[in-house]
């Protein structure tokens, strides 16, 4: 049974049952799962909220530039969404079960590595644009991109290595979630 079945099951069973006076509860994995997704849904929010807040109030105020406090964001949103879809899809094709939480992991991990390694990049760039003031910036840009990005490749294939390690771990509670993690963290 899937959430969604489960949620119309639920909401079925519980205007039927009110109606004749009686009050519904149900107990199990499925129930426990779903109520447990609910009530964290608006703490999740804040927290999102929050830390996008805090991403773009501390860019700005570093860097002086709104666009190098939203670049990131929008960077790891569209990374994001292409590896949920990528899990997603790959999981339905070979019939592996993902764990519930996986998207919220995948988020959580682009927005620690995908920022980290965008703000790298972009302070690499403004060290050699004052270092060599009368080159031109694309020029700079080719430079630190060609530089920075054999670090960040080198960073993110180690986080692949290291997360592709606990799918071989037999632990239900990363295992489920490796494939996931080290595919987001290209």
């Amino acid at each position: 049974m899937t959430h969604s079945s489960y949620r119309v099951f639920h909401d079925r069973a519980q205007q039927e049952f009110g109606e004749a006076g009686l009050r519904t509860g149900f107990t199990g994995g499925m129930a426990d799962v779903v109520d447990r997704a609910d009530a964290e849904e608006t703490t999740q929010t804040v927290v999102g909220l929050l830390v996008v807040g805090l991403i773009v109030l501390i860019n700005v105020l570093v860097f002086r530039s709104v666009l190098a406090a939203f670049a990131p964001l929008f960077a790891v949103t569209v990374v994001g969404g292409a590896a949920v879809g990528t899990v997603v899809g790959a999981a339905l094709l070979t019939g592996f079960e993902l764990d519930p939480g996986t998207p919220s992991m995948i988020g959580t991990v682009l927005i620690g590595i995908g920022v980290d390694y965008f703000l790298f990049l972009l302070f690499r760039f403004r060290e050699e644009l004052r270092r060599r003031p009368q080159e031109h910036h694309r020029v700079v840009a080719a430079d630190v991109a060609e530089r920075v990005g054999t670090a960040v490749t080198s960073a993110a294939l180690t986080i692949v290595a290291a997360f592709a390690t606990l799918g071989v771990y037999q632990c239900p509670a990363t295992s489920s979630t490796a494939g996931t993690r080290s595919s987001g963290a290209q």
